[in-house]
């Protein structure tokens, strides 16, 4: 076999229906089950999933095994325009995190385990080599994406000509989590007003603490150019309320479709070495966002 089990990020391997085996690997991974793919050469099996796991894109697969790799080559949801370092090294980055959830099992407390993580992150200007990354994730991430705007690159690069494009980054102790929250803010002076265009983070990455600092440099940032109010536009997307639960429990108020306010209410979290760098500009964790 070219496929050795390295190659592997999860498995079931047993006779139980195969539509609960891919609810199980959905859990496991912290995926939809929009993002597996189903192959199976048994009408029965294909019927079992379609049936009860209607999200997973069934395939059937042609009875001559040489034309495999010409079906699966064909199928749209596998093209990309782009492939990512963090696309690369993504299978790599699942046999880490079961690493983390082994180390979260051992340990009792969850501050004990997020201290143990040894997290680092950095948030900063989005370089141009990054954009490609950051259309990435406005189009995939879905449960902690506030507004859920989809861009290209080339939208992404307009944007960043008028608007502010942060990027965070992380690593602990176990991986580099390379490029995984994107934050875009618009300014506008006539009302004194700083607008959350994009609020997003990478789903591997969530419970960590780097959300409240994300929001926290928002504040400070706003502070600084003496706007005295933030308007975060939202959608209600079907699997985005891990990040309507957040801003519901920040202190911003909702109106309508908007998140609109100046203070917050949660703490910073003291198990993140935290950096932010907006230019020639640096400093490390905030813990005054009042």
């Amino acid at each position: 076999m070219l496929l050795k089990r390295n190659d592997f990020a999860a498995w079931r391997v047993n006779w139980r229906p195969k539509s609960g085996n891919l609810k199980e690997l959905a859990a496991e991974l912290n995926l939809g089950l929009d993002s597996f793919v189903f192959v199976d050469d048994d009408p029965a099996n294909r019927a079992e999933v379609e049936q009860n796991a209607p999200s997973v894109t069934v395939l059937p697969l042609p009875d001559d095994a040489t034309r495999y790799c010409e079906t699966l080559g064909a199928l749209w949801c596998f093209d990309g325009l782009a492939v990512s370092a963090e696309d690369q090294a993504r299978t790599k980055m699942m046999h880490q995190q079961r690493e983390r959830d082994e180390l979260r099992s051992s340990v009792t407390d969850e501050s004990d385990y997020l201290a143990s993580l040894e997290l680092c992150a950095t948030m900063r200007r989005a370089t141009e080599r990054e954009l490609p990354r950051v259309a990435q994730l406005t189009q995939k991430t879905n449960q902690f994406n506030l507004s859920l705007r989809r861009r290209s690159l080339d939208e992404i690069r307009n944007l960043s000509r008028e608007s502010d494009v942060f990027v965070v980054s992380a690593s602990d102790r176990f991986s580099d989590y390379g490029l995984i929250g994107v934050v875009i803010l618009k300014s506008d002076e006539s009302c004194e007003c700083l607008e959350i265009d994009t609020f997003l983070l990478s789903c591997r990455a969530l419970g960590r603490g780097l959300e409240q600092l994300m929001l926290q440099e928002v504040v400070s940032l706003a502070r600084q150019r003496k706007l005295s109010s933030i308007e975060a536009p939202f959608e209600i997307g079907p699997r985005n309320q891990p990040v309507r639960d957040f801003f519901d429990a920040s202190g911003l108020q909702k109106r309508d479709s908007t998140y609109a306010g100046r203070k917050l209410t949660f703490d910073a979290p003291d198990t993140v070495s935290w950096t932010f760098s907006d230019g020639d500009e640096s400093h490390g964790t905030v813990t005054d966002v009042a």
